[in-house]
């Protein structure tokens, strides 16, 4: 079972509005989110704690984080 800040995570990643991201954006979003999920599943099975779980999860969304700005830089370029 997830631990309640993954949990929140995950599910915030599915929200309504980004079905209206264009197409690359909302297919990153989703490779995003299964990587999220097999990171925490994984983690979880290796019996790390939800600290440790969370920093790792740290890594992997400002990872996200710099490809989303970029891609948004990207987007504004083209208007």
């Amino acid at each position: 079972m997830l631990t309640p800040q993954p949990t929140a995570l995950l599910a915030s990643l599915e929200d309504e509005p980004a079905k209206a991201l264009p197409p690359a954006l909302q297919n990153s979003l989703a490779r995003h989110r299964e990587n999220l999920a097999s990171m925490v599943s994984a983690l979880q099975a290796a019996g790390l704690d939800e600290a440790s779980i969370e920093g790792h999860l740290s890594v992997l969304i400002d990872s996200y984080r710099a490809e989303l700005a970029a891609a948004l830089h990207h987007m504004a370029g083209e208007a």
